[in-house]
C-alpha cells in the first residue's frame, strides 16, 4: 500500500500532507521534489485519492480500495488529467487542453478537478509561462500536483507558487538484497537505484524495454573491448526501430545504466565493482569513466526533446568516439 510506505518512509511529506488533510488546509498547488525512484507520482495519486475516498483511513487518508479510489488510479475519473513528461517535454498545447477542459463545469459529483504534471522540469519555456498564468488565479475547485526530480529547472516563480513537499530515497541497499534472489547482481543493483519498492523494481524488470536496454549495455561494453567499431555497429543494428518497444525508455535506461557504473566507479571498491557489475565493470575501469559519465548525461537530458532517437545514438557514439 502506496499509504504505509508514505507514512513508514516519507515522514516530513507523510506529515505535511496530514496535516493538509485533516486541517482542511490544502494548498491549491503542490511540487512533488525527489530522486527518480522517490514514491512521488504514487503519493500525487494518494493524495488526489484522499480528497475522494469513500472509506478513508482514520488519519484522513485514503483507504486505496474502494470504487472512487480504483477508478482514479485506473483513469477512470473524468476530473483528473495526468500528463507524463518524463520521456517527452510537456508542450504549451497540454497545458491549455488542461486550461480548456477545467473551465467547464467538473463532471464528477464528488471531490476536485486534479491535474498532475509529472516530469514538469521538462516542460517548454512556453508551456512553463502557460503553467505560470494558470497558478496566479488558482480555482478552489483545482488541485494542482507538480512532480519533479531537478527543482532548478522549474521556473522560480512556479516553485513559488507551491507548497514545496520534498521525497527522499530510502536506502537501497535494503531492495537491493530482497530483488536479488530473482535476478542478476548488475540487475537487482540498477533497479534499486531506480524502483521505489519490489513490486515496482520487479515490474520494471519484466518489462521489455528494460530487458532489451540491458541486453544493450552488457553487448556494448563487450564488442568495445574488442574493437571499437564493432561496438558502434552492435548499437546501431541492434538498438533500436526493430520492434514495438519504446525506444525512447530502451535508450534512456541504457545511458542511466552507463552513468551508473561510471559513479560507482568513482565511489565504491575495485572489489565491489567486479562483485557487483562483474565484467562490465572490469571492461569500463579501463575507460575514461569522466568523459563517459558526462556523455551518458548530456544525451539524456536531450532524450526528452528529440523526435529522432536513432539520430541522437549517432550522436551519443560520435562523441563517445571523439
Amino acid at each position: 500500500m502506496i499509504w504505509e510506505d508514505l507514512k513508514t518512509k516519507q515522514p516530513i511529506a507523510y506529515r505535511i500532507l496530514y496535516n493538509a488533510i485533516n486541517h482542511k488546509t490544502m494548498a491549491h498547488a503542490y511540487l512533488f521534489t525527489g530522486e527518480k525512484g522517490t514514491p512521488r507520482k504514487e503519493s500525487a495519486y494518494l493524495l488526489a485519492q484522499s480528497l475522494l475516498c469513500e472509506n478513508p483511513r482514520e488519519d484522513g487518508f485514503a483507504c486505496e480500495e474502494c470504487s472512487e479510489c480504483q477508478r482514479l488510479l485506473h483513469g477512470n475519473y473524468a476530473d483528473l488529467i495526468y500528463i507524463d513528461g518524463q520521456m517527452i517535454s510537456i508542450k504549451k498545447k497540454d497545458i491549455l487542453k488542461v486550461q480548456e477542459m477545467f473551465v467547464k463545469t467538473r463532471l464528477e459529483k464528488n471531490g476536485k478537478k486534479i491535474y498532475i504534471l509529472d516530469g514538469v522540469e521538462n516542460a517548454t519555456i512556453e508551456a512553463m509561462n502557460s503553467l505560470l498564468k494558470f497558478l496566479e488565479e488558482p480555482d478552489e475547485d483545482t488541485l494542482a500536483i507538480l512532480i519533479c526530480e531537478h527543482e532548478d529547472r522549474v521556473m522560480e516563480t512556479i516553485v513559488s507558487r507551491c507548497q514545496n513537499i520534498p521525497f527522499y530515497k530510502n536506502n537501497s541497499n535494503e531492495l537491493e538484497s530482497e530483488i536479488l534472489s530473482e535476478m542478476g547482481s548488475e540487475e537487482a543493483h540498477i533497479l534499486a537505484g531506480i524502483a521505489t519498492n519490489q513490486k515496482q523494481a520487479m515490474e520494471i524488470f519484466e518489462s521489455d524495454e528494460f530487458q532489451h536496454a540491458f541486453y544493450l549495455f552488457q553487448n556494448y561494453l563487450e564488442n568495445y573491448h574488442l574493437q571499437a567499431q564493432h561496438a558502434k555497429v552492435f548499437l546501431q543494428n541492434e538498438g533500436f526501430s526493430k520492434s514495438k518497444r519504446n525506444d525512447r525508455e530502451v535508450f534512456s535506461y541504457f545511458l542511466m545504466m552507463l552513468n551508473m557504473l561510471c559513479r560507482d566507479i568513482h565511489r565504491l571498491s575495485l572489489e565491489e565493482i567486479t562483485r557487483i557489475w562483474g565484467k562490465s565493470g572490469e571492461i569500463m575501469l579501463k575507460l575514461d569513466v569522466d568523459k563517459i559519465m558526462k556523455i551518458s548525461i548530456e544525451i539524456k537530458d536531450k532524450i526528452i526533446r528529440s523526435v529522432n532517437i536513432p539520430l541522437l545514438v549517432d550522436e551519443f557514439l560520435y562523441e563517445w568516439e571523439a
